[in-house]
């Protein structure tokens, strides 16, 4: 089904719609992830298998993750929409999608081989640009996984502390059903991949998927804090969370928290080529690193909207969109920035391979030209 790409000729403010979701989707991560385990009913939970519905309105939905396939651009959004454009944006055409859950992250590793995350732990896999998915985990397996892990760890180790609110954590989630989520995931290499949700889960596979183990055990959270971000900056990884969590370590972990200046929660974190670091989140917040984290310096984004997406552009310079619909763009040194009105809220940015700008939010993907950034 090919459906019309949304290209506006100039930015409409439609305060109204802004002020609305500065209300409902700045919450929208925090309740993708705080779902009550009381309303994980049977209903919801065979979302996880039911497949999306075909429909013209999946284009006109809330889009949560776009990435870049080779010249392909994949969104994702609300009742499992898949979303494919092989024009850069100018038009959208559905992909059948295994779920009916909320997706919130897609990634790809190369032109063909990608996963999309949601609700409920769905993980799909895609080995052909987007055109067709598999569901590789949920959460009915992820809480399997998990109790078992740690189990194995109060019969390796004994019981201590440790090993004990291992376990509690884990029957918790157990006892809740698949009701926590999955929002994102790192390769490590084509086949290593690390996975972050709800609640401090957190995942690996070794083989690209076909197989999970639990990896809690290796990130330094003992409150079992929401983990939002991955990236990874030369042999180290980090991942970010709520109340200003910052974890780091090598690949496979151990992952130790990092100190910022910032308590509130981060909704991502992004390794830039030019070897900056950047962490964005609630209150407008934008910290940037060049020394791998050991120091931070806050920029002045012009706003206290909280900060979903964020993107690396071609030039050199960093992106980021915000729940106002402002869109905040650094200068190549990543340091000054300015700021332009999208008219729509950001809860998704990416770069086709023309160099347009493709935003997503709640009314669907839009297709921004560059020239209208400004000039920090």
């Amino acid at each position: 089904m090919k459906l019309p790409g949304l290209i506006p000729t100039s930015f409409d403010s439609r305060p109204h719609i802004a002020r609305w979701w500065i209300v409902a989707s700045g919450l929208i991560l925090l309740l993708i992830a705080v779902i009550p385990s009381a309303q994980a009913d049977d209903s919801v939970a065979m979302a996880l298998n039911k497949p999306a519905a075909v429909t013209p309105r999946a284009a006109f939905g809330l889009v949560t993750s776009i990435a870049r396939a080779g010249n392909r651009l994949v969104a994702v959004g609300e009742h499992g929409w898949i979303l494919l454009s092989d024009d850069n944006g100018r038009s959208w055409h559905q992909a059948p999608s295994p779920t009916s859950v909320t997706l919130t992250y897609v990634t790809f590793i190369n032109a063909t081989s990608g996963w999309a995350l949601g609700q409920m732990g769905a993980v799909l896999h895609t080995q052909d640009g987007g055109q067709d998915w598999v569901k590789q985990l949920d959460g009915l397996a992820a809480n399997s996984i998990t109790m078992a892990a740690a189990q194995a760890e109060i019969k390796a180790k004994g019981s201590n502390d440790t090993t004990i609110a291992d376990l509690q954590s884990a029957e918790a989630l157990a006892g809740g059903g698949p009701n926590v989520p999955f929002l994102n995931l790192i390769a490590l290499s084509p086949t290593n991949l690390l996975l972050v949700g709800g609640f401090g889960l957190a995942m690996t596979s070794s083989d690209a998927g076909a197989s999970w183990a639990s990896a809690a055990d290796q990130l330094a959270n003992p409150q079992a804090l929401h983990l939002y971000g991955v990236a990874r900056q030369g042999n180290t990884v980090f991942i970010a969370g709520e109340q200003g969590l910052l974890l780091k370590g090598a690949p496979g972990g151990p992952y130790n928290p990092v100190g910022t200046p910032f308590a509130g929660t981060f909704f991502g974190v992004l390794a830039a080529p030019a070897g900056q670091l950047f962490l964005y989140g609630l209150q407008g917040t934008v910290l940037r690193s060049t020394d791998a984290g050991s120091s931070w310096q806050a920029l002045n984004t012009g706003t206290g909207a909280g900060i979903d997406a964020a993107v690396a552009l071609q030039d050199g310079r960093i992106l980021f969109g915000d729940v106002a619909g402002d869109l905040l763009v650094t200068d190549r040194a990543g340091a000054g920035m300015a700021s332009t009105q999208a008219g729509e809220p950001v809860a998704a940015l990416a770069q086709a391979a023309d160099g347009a700008i493709i935003a997503g939010g709640p009314f669907g993907p839009r297709r921004i030209a560059l020239s209208v950034l400004p000039k920090p």
